[in-house]
């Protein structure tokens, strides 16, 4: 490995010039930091195997050290990316949601690194920024059964009388089924007769791509 290019990838990324490195550039730069021996071939090694690093993130850490020749302190980290950049979407302070556009993004954020179907439930306030959101249950929207009493509870705790409600499709893409539709008009259903409004149902697909039923739908289905 060429000491050289990892000390200019270096001071790019101090200079703040990180995007406009290659995918190359980027993996090699990672990989410097956790690698000690053949990082470019290593590199070069993940992306014909991944074809970038989003792909890369995705994989099974053991699977990735093992295949790719690296260690596994460098599968971690790079199994890490999806996580902590969700954590700091999801951890921002005064999180709007008054958009479908802001709502796909929040919930698509959510759900990177996760692999299993999740309801979440996103409790605003009267100005629809986000007080809290939480995991309500796991499984499909037939399985889990979207338990109404428990995002009830949920929003009453957090004082909030709108709420969204998000799930995912981990091994498809995000266009609603009709349980899902019929699960979101149970529960529109069920949170009128406590004064909670349902504002949307976001569904997330497994390529990141997010839908609003509310948006797809109709405002009809949440009356």
């Amino acid at each position: 490995m060429s000491t050289e290019l990892v000390e200019t990838l270096r001071k790019r990324l101090e200079s703040g010039d990180f995007d406009s490195l290659s995918e190359r550039e980027r993996m090699i730069l990672l990989l410097s930091y956790s690698e000690h021996s053949s990082i470019e071939e290593k590199a070069d090694r993940l992306l014909e195997t991944y074809g970038n690093i989003k792909s890369a993130s995705d994989a099974d850490p053991e699977f990735l050290a093992k295949n790719c020749n690296v260690s596994i302190q460098t599968a971690v980290l790079i199994n890490l990316i999806p996580q902590i950049d969700r954590f700091c979407a999801i951890n921002s302070k005064n999180i709007l949601l008054d958009t479908y556009s802001r709502r796909k993004q929040f919930f698509a954020s959510y759900y990177k690194g996760i692999r299993r179907e999740k309801l979440v439930v996103a409790a605003l306030n009267r100005r629809r920024r986000l007080i809290a959101a939480a995991e309500i249950a796991e499984g499909s929207s037939t399985d889990v059964s979207f338990s109404k009493r428990l995002i009830a509870e949920f929003a009453v705790k957090n004082n909030s009388d709108t709420i969204i409600l998000s799930h995912v499709h981990p091994m498809s893409n995000c266009t609603p089924s009709p349980e899902d539709i019929r699960a979101t008009e149970s529960i529109v259903a069920a949170m009128k007769h406590i004064d909670i409004t349902v504002l949307d149902h976001i569904i997330v697909g497994d390529d990141g791509d997010a839908v609003s039923l509310r948006e797809t739908i109709g405002a009809k289905l949440f009356r």
